[in-house]
């Protein structure tokens, strides 16, 4: 038996703190005193002379992918910073390895709970629209359905197709079956600017859940039609917060990460930085603790943790300053967390240097030949405070048959063995010079090359095929900074610090190279992401994400 002496704990019924001492039994809560009458029992005592305590943060909408990390550096390093149990959503793995990915990344050496959400939509659209490494079915929906730490369906993004109804979608084909199996099952939804009656279609098929960014309108229709909402880092807004406690919509909220690199984990935290912000810019203490505790376990329907109370998982953080989010320690499972240095990888040697790139003429697609005087030519507008790609169309000439542009080539290449390619212009606040490429392109993860001139395009795309996966900036014939990924395209196996510092050459080469962004990284990621608006360019096409189709990104005029 262990006792935490002289603490104050947070209540989650009466949401305060209240002085008491906590005691542990194996990895539960068994006792806490809040009436001043210890057990007459030997224990070790640890006297924490009036912090205060609260259970562990749990985080129910996440990707480690995103952290670049492989899942042990990973866990190990966010349960020091209180986060004892995560919903992983691993549909980026998926759409790499398929089941066999998910298997291998979910494995965990640490004492951090990793539960997983059953990816939905895999590729994120249709093989139509673009090409990946493996496609998950109904089937293998079911399959995972019935594993013991499956906790929800994950994040449905195709929200354009689903609200059709169309039933020959896979995702459909599933949420069929889970109605009539098991209609109470927790369905998580990836729905940007659906509103009204969109939204209540998306809603009606289960899916009640959502993360995404949203101006007060779009969050006023998701509460009024029931839905729990998951706030990420990028809605911690005044009018938000006063929206919420307005209308005291706590149960129906918690705090979720979505994507953090791991530069910004090293630097800045995982869960508890979107805390601290949480109670910095005016949520409260006791609110901000019990939607990153007790909502999310709720949400889960993980009855055993997320408060502090007896019979419960002994999840515990202890903090030197609440109000500034300074922990003291953390316990799991009753024992307090210890940092390790240094974990294998639970990563076989076939998903590694896992590119298969066809033999691309390299000269002629990073030239823009045509046949023809004048094009009509898309061009994709990055800007600095969205992920979200608008398009302005261009009137262009040639000179000696090739297209006279100040704009830049985006190509992205097909990396699973298929000879697919595609091409579209790009300007706004992206790189003004130089050649950045990535193999960490949301959600299909094909290997993209942005550049202004052929030589630098081509050494980035040579240097990410040599090292199979990566993140790369060039300028004038030399590679500025490179992080290597070589676990599937998308992960690193080295340690989270060195990562960390690698990625932040990255980030400052391409800020260098004159990319402004608010995370440059997420921005060129998501250039191939074909279900987030508006318009994405995939191995297949440029995409129009409205229409769900293809537009032409160049024709020619005369």
């Amino acid at each position: 038996m262990i006792k935490l002496k002289n603490l104050e704990v947070f209540n989650s019924t009466y949401k305060k703190f209240i002085k008491a001492d906590i005691y542990i039994k194996d990895d539960l809560i068994y006792y806490i005193d809040y009436f001043n009458k210890p057990l007459n029992i030997e224990c070790d005592e640890i006297d924490f002379d009036g912090k205060k305590a609260s259970a562990g943060f749990i985080d129910i909408h996440m990707h480690i992918e995103s952290s670049m990390l492989s899942t042990n550096y990973f866990c190990n390093h966010i349960l020091a910073n209180g986060v004892t149990s995560i919903v992983a959503e691993p549909h980026e793995i998926a759409n790499v390895f398929g089941l066999k990915g998910i298997k291998a990344m979910i494995k965990n050496d640490t004492e951090c709970d990793v539960f997983f959400a059953i990816p939905s939509s895999v590729p994120s659209t249709n093989e139509y629209l673009e090409g990946n490494g493996a496609n998950i079915n109904c089937e293998e929906m079911i399959k995972m359905y019935e594993e013991k730490n499956a906790l929800c369906v994950g994040e449905i993004m195709n929200y354009t197709q689903i609200i059709k109804d169309d039933n020959n979608l896979e995702i459909s084909k599933f949420l069929k079956f889970l109605k009539e199996k098991d209609p109470f099952y927790v369905i998580e939804g990836h729905c940007p600017r659906l509103k009204d009656i969109d939204l209540a279609k998306f809603i009606y098929l289960g899916i009640n859940a959502d993360h995404t960014e949203h101006n007060l309108e779009e969050l006023e229709h998701r509460y009024l039609l029931g839905m729990f909402i998951e706030l990420q880092g990028k809605m911690l807004k005044e009018e938000n917060f006063n929206y919420i406690k307005k209308h005291n919509l706590y149960e129906n909220t918690c705090f979720v990460t979505d994507d953090v690199m791991c530069d910004e984990l090293y630097e800045k935290g995982h869960l508890d930085y979107v805390l601290k912000q949480a109670i910095k810019k005016g949520f409260g203490v006791e609110n901000t603790l019990y939607c990153a505790s007790t909502t999310p376990a709720r949400r889960m329907k993980l009855s055993d943790r997320g408060e502090l109370s007896v019979g419960k998982k002994a999840d515990i953080v202890i903090f030197d300053d609440v109000n500034e989010f300074k922990i003291n320690c953390v316990y799991k499972n009753g024992k307090r967390v210890e940092r390790k240095e240094h974990f294998k990888d639970n990563f076989s040697d076939e998903f590694k240097n896992s590119l298969d790139l066809a033999e691309y003429n390299l000269d002629e697609i990073f030239t823009l030949s045509f046949d023809a005087k004048q094009i009509l030519a898309k061009v994709l507008l990055v800007s600095d405070n969205t992920t979200q790609i608008k398009m302005k169309e261009e009137v262009l000439h040639t000179e000696n048959g090739i297209l006279n542009t100040e704009n830049l080539l985006g190509v992205c290449f097909n990396r699973y063995g298929k000879n697919s390619y595609a091409r579209a212009l790009f300007n706004g606040n992206c790189i003004k010079k130089g050649a950045i490429a990535s193999t960490w392109m949301h959600d299909s993860h094909n290997l993209f090359v942005l550049g202004k001139n052929k030589e630098d395009m081509k050494i980035a795309y040579n240097t990410l095929k040599k090292c199979g996966g990566g993140i790369v900036a060039v300028l004038d014939g030399k590679v500025l900074a490179l992080l290597e990924l070589e676990i599937a395209g998308i992960l690193s196996s080295d340690n989270v610090e060195n990562t960390a510092l690698k990625l932040k050459k990255v980030r400052e080469a391409f800020k260098q190279l004159g990319y402004e962004h608010y995370n440059e990284i997420m921005s060129f990621g998501t250039l191939n992401l074909v279900c987030s608006p508006f318009y994405k360019l995939s191995d297949k096409g440029l995409v129009d994400v409205s229409n769900a189709c293809f537009t032409k990104a160049f024709e020619i005029i005369s």
